[in-house]
């Protein structure tokens, strides 16, 4: 859907740009929540169409909350496989080779190896990965699909198995369909982390600073690890800012 309107703000009318409306849900710093048709503002923050013809305006950094529908024409993730940073931000990947030292991906068709330092590990399923227990523990092995955790080193990965060093139970090679909910390298520090976006695709993207709002209906968001990114307004489904976060 395109919209061309006006925001009335401060008693002066401004044109907005033609940009893509979406259906979503705003909740504001003030405690505020706002529902309708979500436009990008020239103003530098999200304009809501409101039910009865009135509008909105909520600048990104008075914005706590925003979930949105997935659009249709977003690709999601077939592979079930993301990488997860240390600093949170996650992009789904193909598991071309991986050891505890070196990880060598496949991105959206592109081929990368991020500092092994910088990798917290790989999960087998959508969500947010700050909310594993076995990313806050600093533990490093495998979190199986059955709820248990199996500690340990990981000796070699690719996109269909984990060999897994264990004192206990010695060498095991585990099937990642069968078996892995995630694996698991180093505990995540979100301190440095105030903004997040979640595209439909599984990716997540982090900053500290407020996100920007560029032409072509796009967030620009500057990744401490993946460095600024251009994100499609139609791929994102949420967007949040962290409590506790620093400011």
């Amino acid at each position: 859907m395109r919209r061309l309107g006006y925001i009335a703000v401060g008693g002066l009318a401004l044109l907005a740009l033609d940009v893509a409306a979406r259906p979503g849900t705003l909740r504001t710093l003030t405690g505020g929540t706002y529902e309708g048709d979500v436009t990008f503002s020239p103003l530098g923050g999200l304009m809501v169409n409101l039910t009865g013809g009135s509008t909105a305006l909520v600048p990104l950094a008075f914005l706590v909350h925003a979930q949105f529908p997935p659009s249709a024409t977003v690709a999601l993730n077939p592979s079930n496989r993301w990488v997860v940073f240390r600093t949170g931000s996650v992009l789904p990947v193909q598991i071309v080779h991986g050891t505890e030292t070196e990880f060598q991906l496949e991105c959206r068709g592109v081929k990368f190896k991020p500092s092994p330092l910088d990798v917290a590990g790989i999960i087998c399923q959508p969500g947010d990965p700050g909310q594993w227990p076995a990313f806050q523990t600093g533990r490093t092995g495998v979190a199986l699909k059955n709820g248990d955790f199996m500690d340990g080193t990981i000796h070699v990965m690719d996109n269909s198995h984990v060999n897994l060093n264990t004192v206990i139970f010695g060498a095991r090679k585990i099937p990642i369909d069968k078996a892995v909910a995630a694996v698991v390298l180093r505990a995540l520090t979100l301190s440095a982390v105030r903004y997040q976006l979640r595209l439909a695709d599984g990716s997540v993207y982090g900053s500290k600073l407020v996100p920007a709002l560029a032409a072509g209906d796009a967030f620009v968001i500057a990744d401490s690890i993946l460095g600024e990114t251009r994100v499609p307004f139609t791929s994102v489904i949420e967007f949040k800012t962290l409590p506790g976060a620093p400011r």
